[in-house]
């Protein structure tokens, strides 16, 4: 049976129609939502500004307004998906309000999560023995030790308001005894700025694949 997956990264990029930003409405974004989304510092950049949290241990908190997108980071913290959602409807409302944003034309959203592989084997050994069943027979020919390091699904969307979604399954470089996994997801239907329910949809939709569907494909080994 497959572990619980471990969150450690989210990115979401909420992309709009191209707009040139002045420093002020940015600073005022800042002011307003520091206090309930916890960003400590406020960063100009070329085109836009960087709002961070101080974090500790290689954490990330951050969230920027470019020309055409604002995108949110959270990586290597303890922040739960609804406190995520919320981060993001606090600041999407003001943003919203301040910059003039109608609409999000294309949303991507990103999760990353670790996985134990099932009885403590090395993840390339889980997959090259279970997922793809190659053993030293099958890889022989290569005269050497081979590490099945993972593979890539595309699951594509016949429905617009469901998202498309390319997902990693590899082993986790940090350590060799966990799975990594990464979906990315687009959804390309455009919404209202202020629809924040439609972007929780689609970050619980994201969700449910790397922790429900992948779960339920890695659960099938070993088979026999």
């Amino acid at each position: 049976m497959i572990g619980e997956a471990r969150t450690i990264a989210r990115i979401v990029e909420l992309i709009h129609i191209p707009i040139q930003h002045a420093p002020e409405p940015l600073r005022d974004i800042y002011r307003e939502v520091s206090g309930s989304c916890g960003y400590d510092n406020f960063l100009r950049q070329q085109e836009g500004a960087r709002l961070e949290a101080a974090t500790e241990g290689g954490a990330v908190s951050r969230v920027s307004f470019q020309r055409d997108r604002i995108t949110f980071h959270e990586e290597l913290g303890n922040v739960t998906l609804d406190q995520f959602r919320q981060r993001i409807d606090e600041v999407v409302t003001v943003a919203g309000e301040r910059l003039g944003i109608p609409l999000f034309i294309l949303r991507t959203v990103t999760q990353r999560v670790v996985i134990a592989s099932p009885g403590g084997r090395h993840a390339t050994q889980f997959l090259g023995e279970n997922v793809f069943r190659l053993g030293a027979v099958e890889l022989g020919s290569f005269g050497r030790a081979v590490h099945l390091v993972g593979l890539r699904l595309n699951l594509p969307s016949s429905d617009p308001k469901v998202g498309s979604h390319q997902v990693r399954l590899e082993a986790y470089l940090r350590d060799p005894r966990s799975l990594f996994v990464e979906d990315l997801a687009t959804f390309k239907l455009p919404v209202p700025a202020r629809d924040k329910e439609r972007l929780a949809v689609e970050l619980r939709e994201v969700e449910e694949v790397v922790n429900e569907r992948v779960g339920a494909f890695l659960s099938q080994f070993p088979k026999g």
